[in-house]
């Protein structure tokens, strides 16, 4: 909310000065800037308030939907990131297995020339 919080002050602003004179001239002529700023701060401390409620329905909303599971379920299986990832997974484990042999002669090798130069 803090990352969105100048966008939309700047929004409300501008409908402020520039799109509300435009529809309702008379209004316009009788406030001036101390008014815009007071019914800004009206606005945004309510938004503030209201947005994260609003999401929450929302989100509530789509969890609710029985549309929902199904639909993301196909689209997953579908993505080529899933079969992407399938494919990239069955070749690092045959990396992995590399590494892990190389590692075990590094340090039979290592741990040789260790012994031996400490005899």
């Amino acid at each position: 909310m803090d990352k969105l919080m100048p966008q939309i002050e700047s929004h409300i602003d501008f409908f402020l000065r520039e799109k509300l004179p435009k529809s309702m001239p008379m209004v316009a002529m009788l406030i001036g800037d101390k008014t815009i700023g007071q019914i800004k701060e009206v606005f945004v401390s309510e938004i503030s308030v209201l947005f994260p409620q609003l999401i929450g329905q929302y989100a509530d909303g789509l969890l609710e939907d029985d549309r929902l599971y199904p639909m993301l379920t196909e689209k997953l299986q579908s993505a080529a990131v899933y079969s992407y990832i399938s494919g990239t997974q069955s070749k690092l484990k045959g990396l992995f297995s590399k590494v892990k042999w190389g590692a075990l002669v590094f340090g039979l090798i290592y741990g040789l020339l260790i012994g031996l130069i400490a005899a």
